[in-house]
């Protein structure tokens, strides 16, 4: 899903900004021609030199900021988007530092920070009901902070000296979600009445892009939920798969905090394990079911699901980051699985990972060809494919966490697939 960006207005006010800046350089030359200073030619003309590079470059780059901006309305990832919005913001306004926080119920959240330290991205928020934000919310307007602005004290906690900031809200229509932020002009300068403007300017293409952005990932997350949906329908139509995904992705994610993964992987590690068998729809459940040895015809149809799956979810680029992992989560740490046949530290931990996961429902839950077996069983089994079919250093504290599980859930009759 796409939509337009109307840049005209800021190409009007980009031309009207570079002319300014041209006009101020013709208007110093001018005031030397007239009142002649009393450096040499050597130091006059040098001075002039270094005037005209300088208003050359803010002039190119006020040029190419209409091409820029129109750019961000076609990225599609918030993340990435976050990052360049608070990367022009910074260049654009001469900051030493910039930063977008979107509200979270009674507080506005650092999402992205440019030039500031992991710590200060982590930790710094912005209160509601402070009289600076309300300010902002019923106002709709930026403000700007100067050296010595007592509101400067909401930021004396930040690792990084503030000495002063700009503030202008990102709104769609009229609920502000956010707040963009820069503070400290660079070179000990101070930020201007135009510097203000700007921000405020920038703001509106930032605001439609964020809005686009989060329209397209809630459309295609929908997809995701259907699919998912599909997946767990497909599982019910055979007591031998019923929750077998879901079981998958509990595990998965619970080994995923055992390895100290970050919350975002954690999320495209359970969307993975939730999706990871989705390349079984339109194959025959029987391949699955058999009692029997498969044929190497058979065999070959069920490895295909891997890649059947991806080939589903490849236009969708809310689960780009999971494909990896569901491509890849049957590859063993010796070479010897599939579809690749990968090896050691060539594979994501997070394929690793769902290979363990899936591994132990499959054991601990009946198969056509055979019983469940304990947990202290599959505990003992999976234990012995390290350095084989699993990672030592992913299998360790996975066995470790399964070690810590005092309860054990109501052992279900699942297939696992093969």
């Amino acid at each position: 899903m796409a939509f337009a960006m109307d840049l005209n207005w800021l190409h009007i006010s980009i031309s009207a900004g570079a002319g300014i800046l041209l006009g101020l350089g013709l208007a110093l030359a001018l005031r030397r021609f007239f009142y002649p200073p009393q450096e040499s030619p050597a130091e006059v003309e040098y001075q002039l030199h270094c005037l005209r590079s300088e208003i050359e470059g803010q002039v190119r780059r006020w040029e190419a900021l209409p091409n820029l901006l129109a750019s961000l309305s076609s990225v599609e990832e918030t993340e990435k988007l976050y990052s360049s919005i608070a990367f022009v913001t910074r260049e654009y306004l001469g900051a030493e530092y910039a930063a977008i926080l979107l509200r979270r119920d009674k507080d506005f959240v650092t999402q992205i920070g440019e030039g500031l330290s992991e710590e200060t991205v982590q930790l710094f928020r912005i209160p509601v009901k402070e009289g600076l934000v309300r300010y902002i919310l019923e106002t709709n307007s930026p403000v700007r902070l100067e050296k010595g602005d007592r509101q400067l004290g909401l930021f004396r906690n930040l690792r990084e000296p503030i000495r002063e900031a700009m503030l202008a809200p990102l709104r769609t229509g009229a609920e502000v979600f956010g707040l963009l932020w820069v503070a400290n002009k660079a070179q000990l300068g101070t930020f201007t009445k135009s510097d203000l403007d700007l921000a405020s300017y920038l703001a509106i293409p930032f605001s439609l892009a964020v809005h686009n952005a989060n329209v397209f990932k809630t459309s295609q997350k929908t997809v995701v939920d259907m699919l998912i949906e599909i997946c767990r329908q497909m599982e019910d139509r055979d007591p031998l798969t019923r929750g077998h995904s879901a079981r998958v992705a509990e595990l998965a994610v619970r080994g995923g905090r055992q390895l100290r993964m970050s919350p975002a992987d954690l999320e495209t590690l359970r969307v993975a394990a939730l999706l990871h068998d989705l390349g079984r729809m339109g194959l025959p459940a029987a391949l699955w079911n058999k009692p029997t040895d498969l044929t190497e015809k058979e065999r070959e149809l069920v490895r295909s699901h891997t890649r059947r799956a991806v080939e589903l979810l490849q236009p969708l680029g809310y689960v780009e980051r999971a494909l990896p992992l569901i491509l890849y989560h049957h590859e063993h740490y010796d070479g010897t699985g599939y579809p690749v046949g990968l090896r050691g530290t060539a594979i994501p931990v997070g394929a690793l990972v769902i290979g363990m996961a899936e591994a132990y429902d499959a054991l601990t839950h009946d198969r056509p060809h055979r019983p469940a077996v304990s947990p202290a069983e599959a505990h003992r089994l999976l234990s012995e494919q390290s350095g084989k079919r699993f990672d030592p250093q992913i299998l360790r504290p996975f066995l470790q966490m399964l070690d810590q599980d005092s309860t054990t859930p109501p052992v279900n009759p699942v297939e696992s697939p093969r």
